[in-house]
């Protein structure tokens, strides 16, 4: 760990579980609690997050699946992916010439789901592909983290 993180970081040990810790607030109210209270509330407020993310998750992926169905004339292929920045929806679309008309149905798509609270915890990109090659395609994708629709 650097230097300076080092230096920023409290460290809070499980083995000092009775010491008392006060937590400030962002508008100055404070609590005390346990370590272990505080350990075990992270470790709670974690766990929720991740199953909230996960029935977000699996809304998302119905959600779209409904919306390639109302496509399916125009998809050859769809995909979902791990990107650096969070998930992409990937379309290959059937079809090489551009379809204004799907591009703007699929970025009617994309900021429906952006302005959607109850995807607060999903980063989306969606990108459209013209019909080509696998690998040409399978080079937007993550070798390990991909799921076909």
């Amino acid at each position: 760990m650097p230097a300076a993180l080092e230096t920023e970081a409290l460290q809070l040990k499980f083995s000092d579980k009775d010491r008392k810790v006060i937590i400030t607030m962002e508008n100055e109210d404070r609590f005390s609690m346990t370590v272990q209270e505080a350990a075990l509330a992270c470790k709670l407020a974690d766990n929720r997050q991740l199953f909230k993310f996960r029935s977000q998750f699996k809304n998302l992926l119905n959600e779209l699946a409904v919306w390639i169905q109302k496509n399916r004339k125009k998809v050859f292929k769809a995909f979902m992916t791990v990107r650096d920045a969070g998930l992409l929806f990937l379309i290959v679309r059937n079809e090489v010439p551009f379809d204004r008309d799907f591009e703007d149905q699929l970025s009617d798509l994309d900021i429906a789901i952006a302005q959607n609270e109850n995807y607060s915890l999903i980063n989306l990109s969606v990108l459209a592909l013209p019909r080509c090659s696998p690998s040409a395609g399978f080079s937007f994708l993550s070798l390990k983290n991909t799921l076909a629709f």
